[in-house]
């Protein structure tokens, strides 16, 4: 018994022996050499947390700047406009507008020869030559639903050879004391006149250049229109047939004439407007401007605009 004991003992230290040498366990990790999981982290970071969406849609750096919107789709409150695009004055004609002629030496064309925008704008021609003196030419664009206070503005080419010799009405506001037409006056105009020794014109604002006792001129050594270029003039007009009235004008963006606490219609209140060629003496004879892009809006027409 004592040696069968003896030999058991002996066997199961043996087996014991064995088994420790076969799981013992890997040397532990020192700071020099870091474990398996910390040198995959170190070498292949893990994705960021990102939102659900984020993937799918790039970032602010990676997208473009926002094209900008064509101008024709800004919104000035444009309720009238003509750019001549029908080839006709079927835009004046059907919207409570007219061609209007003083002299059988004025008349008007639609034409694709100079142009600002599209294929067209409208001539308009007046001869003086013949005129008897005192007389005067006349082809005006009127146009009669204008607002209570608006802005009116359009593009205008002056060939160079243009020179007016006395006064010269592009643009005017008339009014009446009974709402008869016939017996509109001009309340405001803007009128050209030359500069010696230069291819530019003077404008002036003026107040009821028909009448001596009224009159009266505003000039700015700024308000130069270049001929034989197109040029944009914006202006704002308020109705007022006391002294709360407001005109103010724009040439090519900047801002030349501002008069307010003024009279702008005549006791009825009446207000019809007019592009138009209008002198007693101007040369060449014929003599002929260009206007293209009409509008009246509730806001300042930028030069950049374009009519569709």
């Amino acid at each position: 018994m004592g040696i069968f004991c003896l030999a058991l003992f002996v066997l199961l230290v043996a087996l014991s022996a064995c088994q420790a040498a076969e799981t013992a366990p890997s040397p532990i990790p020192t700071s020099d050499e870091p474990q398996s999981l910390s040198i995959e982290t170190k070498d292949t970071p893990a994705p960021e947390t990102t939102p659900i969406l984020d993937p799918v849609l790039p970032s602010d750096h990676d997208s473009p700047s926002p094209i900008p919107l064509p101008t024709e789709m800004i919104d000035y409150g444009i309720f009238w406009s003509t750019g001549f695009e029908s080839g006709n004055l079927n835009d004046y004609f059907e919207n409570q507008g007219e061609f209007i002629r003083q002299s059988t030496l004025a008349s008007y064309a639609v034409v694709n020869d100079p142009v600002f925008n599209g294929r067209h704008a409208a001539a308009l021609t007046i001869d003086t030559h013949s005129l008897a003196s005192g007389r005067a030419a006349a082809a005006y664009l009127f146009y009669y639903n204008n607002p209570d206070a608006g802005w009116y503005s359009a593009w205008i080419f002056i060939p160079e050879d243009t020179q007016p010799l006395s006064w010269w009405n592009i643009w005017q506001w008339k009014s009446t004391y009974n709402g008869n037409s016939d017996q509109s006056v001009p309340m405001w105009i803007l009128d050209l006149t030359s500069i010696p020794n230069q291819n530019n014109l003077q404008m002036k604002l003026v107040f009821r250049p028909d009448s001596n006792a009224l009159k009266r001129a505003y000039a700015n050594p700024s308000a130069t229109i270049n001929k034989g270029e197109w040029v944009h003039i914006s202006t704002y007009y308020q109705k007022s047939m006391d002294t709360d009235g407001i005109v103010a004008v724009w040439l090519n963006g900047e801002e030349v004439y501002r008069v307010e606490n003024v009279q702008t219609t005549e006791t009825d209140n009446t207000l019809y407007w007019s592009i138009n060629h209008y002198s007693e003496t101007i040369l060449p004879h014929p003599s002929t401007i260009y206007i293209d892009d009409v509008i009246i809006s509730s806001e300042r027409i930028e030069p950049s605009y374009r009519l569709p």
